[in-house]
């Protein structure tokens, strides 16, 4: 169950690092889509079962937005 605690902590999350994850993620996948991944990414951790649990949500997010952007590559 996905509490309002839980929702503004996300939101929270996602304002603290998403400039520094789009810097990243620029690197990886190029400017135009660089935002695109971020918000896929955050949303991929955010609705995953261990993301209650973590501890380092940075390096968990850094890790989630490496994986979107190689699934990007993919494609």
């Amino acid at each position: 169950m996905i509490t309002a605690a839980r929702v503004m902590n996300d939101e929270e999350t996602y304002r603290r690092y998403s400039q520094e994850l789009t810097r990243y993620a620029t690197g990886l996948v190029g400017p135009f889509d660089a935002p695109d991944v971020v918000t896929d990414a955050c949303l991929r951790a955010f609705d995953s079962p261990s993301w209650p649990e973590v501890v380092d949500r940075r390096a968990y997010l850094y890790r989630t937005v490496l994986s979107v952007a190689t699934d990007h590559h993919r494609r």
